[in-house]
């Protein structure tokens, strides 16, 4: 599958993985079916510096992120249940440094990508 991307600058990437395994979650601690579980994977993508531009990008972008971890996660048993999702932030709502990123495409965005930083204008 292929997805056509804006190019984002580095600095503006990010990636958190936390593995939480059952001798680490309290009993009772999580959830699934109004059942305690330690058995359950959630994924969340936070989609920041772009937005859809259509829905079927955003279902694409489902479906590609899907394919990529369902063969982790069903690697690990048949009774491991899992749910992802996409935030789909509002640029009215993102900052970076207190800064209002530039719009996608601007010179001052090519800046930021070439000083890998936010900067402010001059």
């Amino acid at each position: 599958m292929k997805i056509a991307l804006r190019p984002v600058a580095n600095f503006a990437k990010s990636s958190q993985f936390r593995e939480k395994f059952p001798s680490d979650v309290p009993e009772n601690c999580f959830f699934g079916g109004w059942k305690s579980t330690t058995r359950f994977v959630r994924i969340v993508s936070q989609h920041i510096a772009r937005s859809f531009d259509s829905p079927q990008m955003r279902d694409k972008s489902v479906e590609y992120l899907e394919s990529c971890y369902a063969p982790i996660i069903k690697a690990r048993g048949e009774d491991v249940g899992w749910e992802l999702h996409i935030e789909d932030t509002p640029r009215e709502t993102w900052r970076t440094n207190g800064i209002v990123p530039p719009w996608s495409g601007t010179e001052a965005e090519k800046e930021w990508a070439r000083l890998n930083r936010p900067a402010v204008k001059a």
